[in-house]
């Protein structure tokens, strides 16, 4: 991940283009994309696909990563969903 993310920040200097990376901040390798990005200096922007999205997290730990790491991203975009129940329709809306 850090050579694609590496190649990507190549890229930009050569071509004078803004790399932003995505992310929703899921567990797993989204969180780890995240934190390859910012290392690389790379800004990082949160979708966050419900307002309760952060109630998923029973873990304490998970959900102190989560809000340190929504910290550290240079915007926050919210879909409007109240409920991740909703996801489906989420996944027809963005299709």
């Amino acid at each position: 991940m850090a050579g694609l993310l590496s190649k990507f920040q190549h890229l930009r200097g050569e071509h004078d283009q803004h790399v932003v990376a995505y992310s929703a901040l899921a567990i797993g390798t989204d969180r780890l994309f995240v934190k390859t990005a910012l290392e690389l200096d790379i800004p990082v922007e949160v979708v966050i696909p419900c307002s309760h999205y952060e109630e998923i997290y029973d873990s304490p730990e998970v959900r102190e990563e989560y809000h340190s790491l929504l910290a550290r991203c240079q915007q926050v975009h919210g879909l409007p969903f109240q409920e991740c129940s909703e996801m489906p329709t989420l996944l027809l809306v963005i299709g």
